[in-house]
């Protein structure tokens, strides 16, 4: 193995450290939403707890790259 392959494997590490810090730090974001989201769907009722329910939807739809909350 020649300083070239080595290097490729180096930027490969780095880019997949990064990703996974990326998602690591989206996920936990996206956790701490959904406890509250949770309370309030236990605290409401009625048109307010669909409300809360159709975010949570949207919440974990988030999770994907190309779906905004």
């Amino acid at each position: 193995m020649g300083d070239r392959e080595y290097a490729l494997l180096l930027i490969g590490g780095v880019i997949l450290v990064s990703l996974i810090g990326w998602f690591v730090t989206r996920l936990v974001r996206v956790l701490k939403m959904m406890k509250t989201i949770n309370l309030e769907i236990a605290r409401n009722r009625g048109a307010e707890r669909r409300y809360w329910k159709a975010r949570r939807r949207r919440l974990l739809l988030s999770l994907f790259p190309f779906v905004r909350f």
